[in-house]
């Protein structure tokens, strides 16, 4: 089963299936609607904080080399005081 719809996925990915596409459309529409407005209302409602926040990541989960920039940035910032 999963095979299988892994199997449509692709065709109709790379056009194969262009009625399925097509199909698909509205549900694209919805989707880009609520994402444009969860991103609205999380913009509306951020989170100050009281110390600055520095961020390091991305999308990729592991051996990107994060925690040896971490660990080069926290030594940076304590000589820095």
């Amino acid at each position: 089963m999963k095979r299988q719809f892994e199997q449509w996925l692709l065709e109709v990915w790379y056009g194969q299936r262009w009625l399925a596409k097509y199909l698909l459309l509205p549900l694209t529409a919805l989707y880009c609607l609520l994402n444009a407005l969860n991103r609205w209302q999380q913009q509306r409602q951020q989170i100050r904080h009281l110390v600055p926040v520095i961020v390091v990541g991305n999308l990729t989960a592991g051996g990107t080399g994060k925690t040896p920039l971490v660990i080069w940035l926290v030594e940076l910032l304590r000589q820095a005081g």
